[in-house]
């Protein structure tokens, strides 16, 4: 596990951890990413992002699980659920 404090292209993270085909970085300000590759082609990628302004994304290339005895969706404008099918 490494950990460094650089700039990378435009946006200069403060903290990034590589542990394998995992990493975690923390961008200023306050944006999150986490990644893990289960591959090194990187084609089975899954990814949380948090942008900092209120905006959080999770991305997989199989599939996405959210498991607990109550689930609560509240939008306060829109809900929007879309599938090929």
């Amino acid at each position: 596990m490494t950990s460094k404090d650089v700039a990378e292209g435009t946006d200069a993270y403060v903290h990034h951890i590589n542990c394998g085909n995992s990493r975690i970085t923390i961008w200023e300000p306050g944006r999150i990413e986490i990644v893990t590759e289960e591959d090194a082609a990187a084609t089975n990628t899954s990814k949380i992002e948090i942008d900092g302004k209120g905006n959080i994304k999770m991305s997989s290339t199989t599939q996405v699980q959210i498991m607990a005895p109550v689930i609560l969706l509240n939008a306060s404008s829109k809900l929007e659920m879309v599938a090929p099918n």
